[in-house]
């Protein structure tokens, strides 16, 4: 990941004493390498490693910080922009999965944006939209103000989509979210009065709810307790087959270089491991 500039940004001309510390404070932080990506990714996947988790937060602060600067000026202090961004950064971490085989800087990226976004959207407007709405809106703007600029009219609902390259019901939905967002507010609040935004109604299929997540702990541990009832060879090998040390899983040409054995006999021990796993359980 290539160095991030942390210096003043030039939409302030004064800096809050805390935020210049804070600056300071991130940028004698190391940065990660892939490989450590990789490394700490695993762990957090497989074994919920907090020192993993905290280690990947840290890392990564002046990602949100780099970001955070090209959203000063449009409603919020730079200081609610970063604490809005380290929520994002937060989800990505959580959600981050290694076998992606990309920078986490690439994956964390969007999910800080969507964060300061709905931030901003938060702060400065009285209806709440999906964030996704947003650059909609943003792009319906400016194909408008484009055509205004060439023709001197404005443009169609038609036109505008083949601008846009949408679909006219699009066009037409994007519309009355503009309308929506000029009209006086009538968002839905909960029974202690807070708005209740369309992210919170709909379900995200992105989320890994909390429940499976520990689930998902409670199955590695029980794993780990049945591969002490094995052979150390047969165990050792299925840890690295299957990555259930916290390590990215190896093919069986890799195991087999480590071992030095055939692809094939790592095959066998394997199906073989299983077997007794699975007796060992009452499965078979």
């Amino acid at each position: 990941m290539e160095q991030l500039c942390l210096d003043t940004p030039s939409q302030n001309t004064r800096v809050m004493p805390e935020l210049r510390t804070y600056f300071e404070q991130i940028k004698r932080i190391p940065l990660l390498t892939a490989q450590e990506e990789q490394e700490l990714g695993w762990a957090i996947l497989n074994e919920g490693c907090p020192v993993a988790r905290d280690r990947m937060v840290r890392s990564n602060l002046r990602l949100v910080v780099s970001i955070a600067r090209n959203y000063i000026g449009r409603g919020l202090p730079t200081q609610d922009l970063i604490q809005a961004g380290n929520i994002g950064l937060l989800r990505a971490v959580s959600g981050f999965d290694p076998a992606m085989a990309t920078r986490f800087s690439t994956y964390a990226c969007w999910w800080i944006k969507q964060a300061i976004r709905r931030a901003l959207l938060s702060a400065v407007q009285p209806i709440h939209v999906p964030t996704y709405m947003v650059v909609l809106l943003g792009r319906w703007k400016r194909a408008k103000e484009n055509f205004e600029r060439e023709f001197g009219r404005e443009p169609t609902q038609l036109e505008v989509s083949i601008d846009m390259d949408v679909t006219l019901r699009k066009v037409q939905i994007i519309e009355r979210a503009s309308w929506a967002l000029r009209a006086p507010s009538q968002a839905s609040t909960n029974h202690e009065g807070q708005v209740i935004e369309i992210g919170d109604r709909v379900p995200d299929g992105r989320e890994v709810p909390p429940a499976n997540a520990i689930v998902r702990r409670e199955q590695m541990r029980t794993v780990r307790h049945l591969l002490e009832t094995i052979d150390v060879r047969e165990a050792e090998i299925l840890r690295l087959r299957f990555g259930l040390s916290g390590t990215a899983p190896l093919t069986l040409k890799q195991v087999a270089a480590e071992f030095g054995i055939s692809r094939e006999r790592v095959r066998q021990i394997v199906d073989e491991a299983l077997l007794k796993l699975r007796v060992e359980v009452g499965c078979s």
